[in-house]
C-alpha cells in the first residue's frame, strides 16, 4: 500500500474508535508517525471533510464525509439482521461475549456483538478493527481466502509489525493456525489468559464472516468448552441459512 494512504487510513481508523476528540500528539504516538507528518495528513483530511476539529487547537474527530459515506451503503445490514438475535442468545446462555467479525483488508472488523453477563468479560465496540493474528476469527477468515489474498495479508502484517517483538511469535505461527482453521468446524486458539473460538458464517456457500466467543481461562471448563462449541456451530448454520434465504427473496 502507498505509505501516505496507509497512514491517512490509520489516522481515520484510530480517531473513529475514540469516543472523544483526540489530540495531534495522541494520534502521532498511536499511529507511529512524526507530529509534522501527522499534522500535514490531518490538514488534507480536514479540507476533504473526513475529519473535523473541535475548536481551535483542540482535538480531532470523525468528520461529516466519513459519516455520510457510511450511511450511503451498509454492506452488513443483512448479516447483522440475522446474526444479532443469535449472538444475543449465545451471550445469555453462556454468559460470555459473542461477536460477528468480517475480514477488511488485513484487519478484522467487529460488525456486531452481544455482551455476556459475567462480571469479568471481554468488552467490545462495534466498528472496532483488530489485526487478525491476535484472534481466532482472523485465521478462520484467512483460511477461506485465495492464496494470492492470503499472501498479500501475510506480507502486509509482517511489514506493519516488523519492529514489534511481541507480535513475531503470532505472525510466525499464523500460517499453521490458518491450516488448522481450514480443517476445523470450530476453530479455537489459546493464550495463558483466554481461549477463543470461531465458526464460519457462509452466504451462498462462501465464507463471509466468523461468529466467535472468547472465554477467560480461569472460567473455562470442559462443559463450557462443549457448550460454546456446540452453540457456535449451531449459530453458524442458523445465520448462514438466514442469509441464503434472504438471497432467494
Amino acid at each position: 500500500m502507498i505509505q501516505v494512504i496507509d497512514r491517512a487510513l490509520s489516522i481515520i481508523e484510530y480517531i473513529a474508535r475514540e469516543k472523544q476528540a483526540v489530540s495531534l500528539g495522541d494520534i502521532s504516538k498511536k499511529v507511529g508517525i512524526s507530529s509534522t507528518t501527522c499534522s500535514n495528513i490531518i490538514k488534507d483530511l480536514l479540507q476533504r471533510g473526513y475529519l473535523e476539529q473541535e475548536g481551535h487547537g483542540k482535538g480531532y474527530r470523525i468528520g461529516p464525509m466519513c459519516l455520510g459515506l457510511g450511511q450511503l451503503s451498509d454492506p452488513y445490514f443483512s448479516l447483522r439482521y440475522f446474526a444479532e438475535p443469535v449472538i444475543q442468545r449465545i451471550a445469555e446462555q453462556t454468559g460470555e461475549t459473542a461477536l460477528i467479525s468480517v475480514l477488511c483488508g488485513s484487519k478484522k472488523l467487529v460488525v456486531c456483538f452481544a455482551q455476556g453477563y459475567e462480571t469479568i468479560r471481554f468488552a467490545l465496540e462495534r466498528g472496532v478493527f483488530d489485526d487478525i493474528h491476535w484472534t481466532a476469527g482472523g485465521p478462520l477468515l484467512l483460511a477461506h481466502t485465495t492464496d494470492k489474498q492470503r499472501n498479500w495479508i501475510y506480507q502486509s502484517l509482517n511489514e506493519r509489525w516488523a519492529d514489534n517483538a511481541e507480535a513475531q511469535p503470532w505472525l510466525q505461527g499464523l500460517p499453521e493456525a490458518v491450516k488448522k482453521a481450514q480443517e476445523s468446524e470450530c476453530y479455537s486458539c489459546s493464550t495463558p489468559q483466554v481461549e477463543q473460538f470461531a465458526v464460519a458464517v457462509k452466504q451462498n456457500g462462501r465464507v463471509i464472516a466468523a461468529v466467535g466467543v472468547s472465554v477467560p481461562q480461569f472460567r473455562l471448563t470442559e462443559q463450557l468448552r462443549k457448550t460454546v462449541t456446540d452453540q457456535l456451530i449451531a449459530a453458524g448454520e442458523e445465520i448462514s441459512e438466514g442469509l441464503d434465504q434472504d438471497l432467494e427473496m
